[in-house]
């Protein structure tokens, strides 16, 4: 029986208990002497101890176990159910449902609240302390705003910060009447009255560059302007016209100056001394508006010096109403045009 593909006999019962791989009966082939042989087939399973001995009578050809798997547990596996696919249920869409839309509700407006207006309290102003004029601080400027204002233009715009002046002892720092700033002359300081007003403005041969300022004219100056020999170029300002209480000098000869003579000199309210624009380079024609000084409040004018200049025009006959000219008419080296004027001829 060898070579076959005999089914295995070692079958697992309902118990779970393994059947014998040879059967029990082979145990009663005793008188067999030769060839029991059931090698090489697919045989699993126990050997009962029966068969086992007949080794022991079968003395040729006794064989069980080549070939099998005879002495090893043999479970024969379960066979796999056919699935058989059921027929898939049809569905029947059911009905969609019907909403019927629920009324909303009425809403009613709610009256707003009348707002009483509250009463505004009455702010009664709290009375305003009396302040004693003892109590109060006493400030006593060290001079004028304005005439600060005026220098520090003046010392910025004629090159005092660059070193340009010859001397400058004093000037922007503390006030020019109190720390005597170099060529600012001051009332007496025992009037307290004029202590801080500036007299005279003494700024000759001191290098002064560029041009003045225009603040200048309203500075009050009750005596002298010095600003000859320097090297001041540029209109003159005729805001110049505005210095008040000048009475003594007026002097820009030796400058660099250039354009016409401001008509608005003529306004010096109280001028009667010596008035000089000379060795400049002063063009156009000489306002009549000049001759206006000789009547400021009944005033003479002591000199009027306009010479070494590039005056064009006519010879303005106003200048015979400077009738009480004291010391000198110098009006030479210019480009005056024309016939002199018979006026000059009431210059005494």
């Amino acid at each position: 029986m060898q070579s076959n593909l005999l089914n295995p006999t070692g079958l697992v019962d309902t118990t779970g208990l393994e059947y014998p791989g040879v059967p029990t009966e082979f145990a009663r082939l005793t008188n067999l002497t030769a060839y029991l042989r059931l090698d090489h087939n697919r045989l699993c399973g126990t050997i009962p101890n029966g068969v086992q001995r007949l080794n022991l009578t079968v003395l040729v050809g006794f064989d069980l176990k080549t070939g099998n798997r005879l002495g090893t547990e043999c479970i024969a596996p379960t066979a796999v159910p056919t699935l058989v696919p059921t027929a898939l249920p049809t569905l029947e869409p059911s009905p969609s449902p019907t909403f019927q839309p629920s009324f909303l509700p009425t809403l009613v407006p709610t009256l707003e609240p009348t707002l009483s207006p509250t009463t505004v309290p009455t702010l009664v102003p709290s009375a305003l302390p009396t302040i004693e004029p003892s109590t109060l601080p006493t400030f006593l400027p060290t001079f004028e705003p304005r005439v600060w204002a005026a220098l520090r233009q003046l010392y910025e715009s004629t090159g005092g910060p660059s070193g340009q002046w010859h001397n400058a002892t004093n000037w922007m720092d503390g006030g020019p009447c109190t720390n005597s700033w170099y060529g600012v002359v001051c009332g007496d300081q025992g009037d307290e009255r004029h202590a801080n007003a500036v007299t005279d403005l003494l700024l000759d041969s001191n290098r002064l560059t560029s041009s003045l300022p225009t603040e200048l004219g309203y500075v009050n100056i009750s005596g002298a302007v010095l600003l000859n020999a320097n090297s001041l170029t540029g209109f003159m300002p005729t805001e110049l016209g505005n210095i008040r209480g000048l009475t003594d000098y007026f002097w820009l000869q030796s400058n660099l100056l250039t354009g016409g003579v401001p008509s608005q000199l003529g306004q010096l309210d109280r001028f009667a001394g010596s008035m000089k624009l000379s060795s400049n380079a002063l063009s156009r024609e000489l306002p009549s508006e000049i001759s206006q000084l000789d009547s400021k409040r009944g005033l003479g004018m002591g000199e009027l010096a306009v010479d070494s200049n590039s005056l064009t025009g006519r010879f303005p006959s106003q200048i015979g109403h400077l009738t009480s000219l004291t010391s000198h008419l110098r009006m030479n080296d210019n480009e005056f045009t024309g016939v002199l004027p018979s006026e000059l001829g009431l210059l005494g």
